[in-house]
C-alpha cells in the first residue's frame, strides 16, 4: 500500500507513529512507600539549623577538613567536648567550647535558660529540668488574647546574623535598585538616617561614620521569616502571618499570670535559635497587642515584651502615646483627629463608637472598639484566597528600545506564572503598564496601561508571556526612557474552576505536565534555571542589587564561612 503512495515532495520519518502500549505495570506500584527523609531524621530542630562552609585545616584531628559543609544547631547548648563555631576577632571560627564561647550556639540573654518546647502544651523543657506552664483553666480563659511577635530592624537584623563584623555598627538596608533605606538599626537612627532617605543623600553621612550598607537580599530575608514562624507554632497553635517581619499569636489559652513570662521565653528562644532580637506585644485584641508591641519597642525598661491585658495598665500606657501610633489610624484621619481635641490614644479610645463611625467610617468604629478590648478582628490563621497577583520592577537601567521591554515583561509573565500555580489560581486578564522616571525632569515623561483578556483562566507562563508581550507591543512608544514596568493580574480564580470553552484547542493536560516540569527544575536547581529564550539572558533592565548579601541559607555556593586556621 505505502509502495504506490507517490511522494512529490521531502517526506520526514516517521511517516507513521501510532500510540502502542508496551511492558506490564509494576508488581511495586501498590507497596511504594516514601523515601526516608535524611532532613527529618538527623536534624532536630529546623528553623535553628544552618550549613556553614569550612575555610583551613585546623580540624583535621576532628576529622573536618577545608571545604567540608557542616551543620549548625543554635537550639543546642554546648558543652565540653563538642565542637561549636564561635566569633572570635570578628570572624566565625571553630574550636571546642572551652577556647572560645560560642555565640551561634549560645546566644541567650541573661537570665534566660534555653528552651525546648515539647510536644505537650502544659510544659516546656527548661535547660536541664522541667518546669510546668500551667494553661488557664475554663474560668480563666474567657477573655481572647494575642500576641504581635515582629522582628526589630528585621532586615538588618538577618545581615548580622552573618557577619560579626556589624554587630556594634550603624546598619542599614537599601530598596531595590538601591535606591533609598528601607531598614535602619537604632545606631542609623541615631545618625538622622530617615526612613525613606534616598541613599544619594546620605552615602557621604554613611562613609563617614563607618555605615554597612546593604542592598535588598530578599531571599535570605524570606528564609528567615519562615524560619521565625515556625518556631512560632511550636509555642500557639494558630499563627497569622502579617508581614515578613511580624506574625499574630493567639494566647487566649494562656492564663493572664504567665503572658508576660510566655512572651519572654519565646523572644528569648527565637533569638537563641535563629539570632535575631524581637520584641512582643500582648493584649485582649489584635489592634491592642499591635499597640503594646510599639510601647515594647519604645520602652527599653520592658525587656521586649509589653502586656496590656489589664485594664489600667492598658489606659496607663493610652493616655501616653500619640494617636498617630493606633494600628489603622493614618496621617489623614490623626490630623481630623487633632482637630477635634483627640490627641492620644487614650483619648480615641473614650470615644463613642458610633460617633467614631461617622468620623472614620466602620475602620474607625472597629479600631476603637478594639481600642476598647472588644475583639472585632479575628485571627487569620489560614490566608484568604488571594485576589490578585503583581510583577512590577525599577529598572536597573532605564529601558529605550522595544526589544528590551518585552523581555523584561516576559520575565515578568514567567515569574506571574510561577506565583499563580503555588497559590492554585489562575487569571482571567491582565494589565501592563509602563512609565518614566516621574523624578527625572530631562526625561520626555510618558506613563500608558492597557488590558489583555485571556480565552480562558491560565497560570501557564507561555500564555502570561505572550498577554504580556501584546500589552507592551500596545503601549509601548519610541522615543522614552521607562524607569519601570509590571504586569497586574486581579479577580484571580481557582485554577480550573472556570468552564471550558466549546471549541477548545488548548492541551491544558499537557500544559500542566509542562508547567510542572518547568516549577520542578527551578525548584531544585534554582529560580532562573529554565527559562524561555523570550526572557532574554544579560538582562541591562534588571533591578541592581549591587551591595547584596550572599544568600546564606539558600545557595550551597553562597554559604556563611567558619574559619578553621
Amino acid at each position: 500500500m505505502l509502495a504506490a503512495l507517490k511522494i512529490e515532495a521531502e517526506v520526514y520519518v516517521p511517516l507513521m507513529l501510532p500510540g502502542l502500549c508496551a511492558g506490564f505495570p509494576s508488581p511495586a506500584d501498590d507497596y511504594i512507600e516514601e523515601s526516608i527523609d535524611l532532613t527529618r531524621l538527623l536534624i532536630r530542630n529546623p528553623p535553628a539549623t544552618f550549613l556553614w562552609k569550612v575555610d583551613g585545616n585546623s580540624m583535621r584531628d576532628a576529622g573536618i577538613f577545608d571545604g567540608d559543609l557542616i551543620v549548625v544547631d543554635r537550639s543546642v547548648r554546648p558543652v565540653d567536648g563538642d565542637i561549636v563555631v564561635a566569633s572570635s576577632r570578628r570572624t566565625f571560627a571553630k574550636a571546642p567550647p572551652h577556647e572560645r564561647r560560642s555565640p551561634a550556639a549560645d546566644v541567650r540573654e541573661p537570665g534566660h535558660a534555653a528552651l525546648r518546647p515539647s510536644g505537650n502544651r502544659g510544659s516546656r523543657n527548661l535547660g536541664r529540668g522541667t518546669v510546668q506552664c500551667p494553661l488557664a483553666a475554663s474560668e480563666e480563659a474567657d477573655m481572647t488574647s494575642f500576641a504581635l511577635i515582629d522582628g526589630n530592624s528585621f532586615y538588618c537584623s538577618c545581615e548580622r546574623v552573618f557577619d560579626p563584623k556589624i554587630a556594634k555598627r550603624p546598619v542599614i538596608v537599601l530598596s531595590n535598585n538601591d535606591g533609598c533605606a528601607v531598614a535602619r538599626t537604632p545606631e542609623a537612627k541615631a545618625l538622622g538616617i530617615g526612613m525613606g532617605e534616598p541613599y544619594f543623600k546620605i552615602r557621604d553621612l554613611c562613609r563617614d561614620n563607618d555605615v554597612a550598607v546593604y542592598s535588598s537580599n530578599f531571599t535570605l530575608y524570606g528564609d528567615m521569616s519562615a524560619r521565625l514562624n515556625t518556631i512560632y507554632r511550636q509555642w500557639s497553635p494558630d499563627v497569622e502571618v502579617y508581614s515578613i517581619d511580624e506574625s499574630f499569636l493567639d494566647m487566649t489559652d494562656i492564663r493572664p499570670v504567665d503572658r508576660a513570662t510566655f512572651g519572654r521565653d519565646l523572644r528569648s528562644q527565637v533569638q537563641q535559635w535563629t539570632g535575631i532580637p524581637t520584641c512582643v506585644g500582648i493584649g485582649p485584641t489584635k489592634t491592642l497587642a499591635k499597640f503594646a508591641n510599639h510601647v515594647a519597642k519604645k520602652n527599653a525598661e520592658l525587656g521586649g515584651v509589653c502586656d496590656l491585658t489589664d485594664a489600667k495598665v492598658r489606659q496607663s500606657w493610652l493616655d501616653r502615646i500619640e494617636v498617630g501610633e493606633v494600628w489603622g489610624v493614618g496621617a489623614t484621619s490623626e490630623r481630623k483627629l487633632f482637630g477635634l481635641g483627640i490627641e492620644t490614644a487614650g483619648d480615641l479610645a473614650r470615644v463613642d463608637a458610633r460617633l467614631a463611625r461617622n468620623l472614620l467610617s466602620v475602620v474607625g468604629e472597629r479600631t476603637v472598639l478594639e481600642l476598647q478590648g472588644i475583639s472585632c478582628l479575628p485571627l487569620e490563621d489560614v490566608p484568604p484566597q488571594r485576589k490578585g497577583c503583581a510583577v512590577t520592577r525599577s529598572f536597573g537601567t532605564p529601558v529605550t528600545d522595544l526589544a528590551g521591554m518585552l523581555e523584561a515583561v516576559s520575565a515578568y509573565g514567567m515569574r506571574a506564572g510561577e506565583k499563580l500555580r503555588r497559590h492554585g489560581l489562575e487569571a482571567t486578564h491582565m494589565a501592563v503598564f509602563m512609565h518614566t522616571s516621574r523624578f527625572n525632569q530631562k526625561d520626555k515623561p510618558h506613563s500608558a496601561q492597557t488590558t489583555v483578556h485571556f480565552a480562558e483562566a491560565s497560570n501557564d507562563s507561555f500564555d502570561l508571556i505572550r498577554a504580556a508581550q501584546s500589552g507592551a507591543r500596545k503601549i509601548f512608544r519610541n522615543g522614552h526612557r521607562y524607569a519601570k514596568a509590571g504586569i497586574i493580574m486581579n479577580d484571580l480564580v481557582p485554577a480550573r474552576s472556570q468552564p471550558r470553552p466549546l471549541f477548545d484547542a488548548r492541551d491544558r493536560d499537557q500544559s500542566d505536565r509542562l508547567m510542572a516540569a518547568l516549577d520542578a527544575v527551578n525548584g531544585k536547581f534554582g529560580r532562573g534555571s529554565l527559562i524561555p529564550a523570550s526572557a532574554g539572558i544579560k538582562r541591562d533592565w534588571q533591578t541592581k542589587f549591587d551591595r547584596r548579601s550572599p544568600r546564606y541559607t539558600t545557595n550551597v555556593k553562597e554559604l556563611p564561612i567558619a574559619t578553621a586556621r
